[in-house]
């Protein structure tokens, strides 16, 4: 495969459909223990915890007849996943240098398979979600499937959506823009989170929007989160970071609700909000102080829809917060409104109480961001601050059916506790 270490299989170049099932990824450096050619060994399963009904079929599906004389390990798992029609991903970091030759044949289950194969080479297999990961014992022990809490309905129908992607050491940014016009919503990239060369991202690949999501994501040691409408990318520390901003006027609603096809490319901030200014009529700008490092700040944007949600991307993107002045809108950087955890938050409800009725850019309430990360503590002091249990998000939710969907029990009673003192 191009640009990604891939040999070809059979000593052949791989047919478009076979290639178009090859996923890799990279999660660091860590060298695995290199299995003898045709020696037999253990294999171990690391976890099958949380395998779907649709991958635990495809694993106990079979026979499926194979041959490998000295074979890639990274061919035999793109003929595998082809054949039975799942997602594998392998760590290449974990792979020797001889691209751990692999030398069998005969038939059986893809767990069978999956079973030989790592036996031979001295790796481990688990099976999470819709994917299948290959690599060592220590790195599997380590890694979970890249989502942060839980997916809204309206948002799991976009995200079933089947996609075919051709990708060669692209951005993610780009990444991002591509998918989500194929799922017609924003998929934004936090900036803030990229290293240098912006996470380049290989590989071909065909299955819904949401696998494509686990496999970009596990390459670039990444993670993902959807809410209300768009699809961010950044690391697991960004996405428990919750920036908060004051209520958007009344009078400034209608200008929101304006509809638009906003679409750029690797735009300055500034000249961004220019473009947007100029398509949606509304006065959009930078705060002065901000304005240096706005013009630096590069954005992309593809949004058919309000001008709402294409400020919430490039917010959301360029690390920046938008609120309403007056009758205009203006980018700015935020410090102080900021929380991940609940020792934080409470020292920002001593000093600012009136953020508890803050939202971030989708909506969310301070409660809603504490159930969708799972933070109990922090809960409860927004409950005991008087936080609104029946505010919801631009999907509709309330926190309590963000917890009801994570299927969170603690959560669940202890929302439907405080909600009964309230009657």
């Amino acid at each position: 495969m191009r640009g990604a270490g891939w040999r070809l299989f059979g000593g052949r170049h791989l047919s478009r459909a076979v290639a178009a099932a090859a996923v890799l990824f990279a999660l660091g450096a860590v060298a695995c223990s290199q299995g003898l050619e045709g020696e037999a060994g253990t294999s171990e399963v690391i976890s099958q915890q949380g395998t779907s009904p649709e991958l635990q079929a495809a694993l106990d599906k079979g026979p499926h007849l194979f041959e490998f004389q000295r074979t890639p390990l990274a061919d035999v798992a793109t003929v595998l996943q082809t054949v039975a029609g799942v997602s594998i991903v392998l760590s290449l970091q974990d792979v020797p240098a001889d691209g751990a030759l692999v030398t069998l044949a005969g038939g059986g289950t893809l767990e069978e398979w999956l079973d030989r194969i790592c036996a031979q080479t001295g790796l481990a297999w688990k099976a999470q979600g819709t994917v299948i990961l290959i690599g060592s014992r220590e790195r599997l022990e380590s890694v979970t499937i890249p989502r942060v809490g839980v997916v809204p309905p309206d948002m799991d129908k976009k995200l079933t959506i089947q996609v075919s992607v051709d990708f060669e050491r692209t951005s993610l940014p780009e990444v991002g823009r591509v998918l989500g016009v194929r799922i017609g919503c924003p998929v934004v990239v936090h900036r803030g989170d990229l290293d240098m060369l912006e996470s380049p991202v290989t590989r071909l690949f065909s299955g819904e929007a949401r696998e494509l999501l686990d496999a970009v994501c596990l390459q670039t040691d990444m993670k993902w989160r959807a809410d209300a409408g768009i699809v961010k990318i950044a690391s697991a520390q960004t996405l428990r970071t919750q920036v908060l901003r004051p209520p958007v006027p009344a009078g400034m609603k209608e200008v929101l609700r304006r509809k638009g096809r906003f679409d750029f490319y690797e735009t300055p901030l500034t000249d961004a909000c220019q473009l947007l200014q100029e398509k949606a009529g509304a006065k959009i700008g930078v705060r002065r102080a901000d304005a240096a490092s706005a013009s630096l700040c590069l954005v992309t944007l593809h949004v058919d829809g309000t001008l709402e949600e294409a400020l919430d991307s490039m917010a959301w993107e360029s690390g920046f917060v938008w609120a309403v002045r007056g009758d205009a809108v203006e980018f700015y950087v935020e410090k102080e409104l900021v929380w991940s955890d609940a020792e934080w938050l409470g020292k920002l409800l001593k000093a600012q109480p009136e953020i508890i009725g803050f939202t971030d850019i989708v909506g969310q309430t301070p409660l809603h961001h504490a159930c969708i990360i799972g933070d109990v503590e922090a809960a409860k002091l927004l409950l005991a601050a008087g936080a609104d249990v029946e505010a919801t998000n631009r999907d509709g939710l309330t926190p309590l059916d963000i917890a009801r969907l994570a299927g969170n029990e603690d959560f669940i009673a202890l929302l439907s506790q405080h909600a009964a003192r309230q009657q």
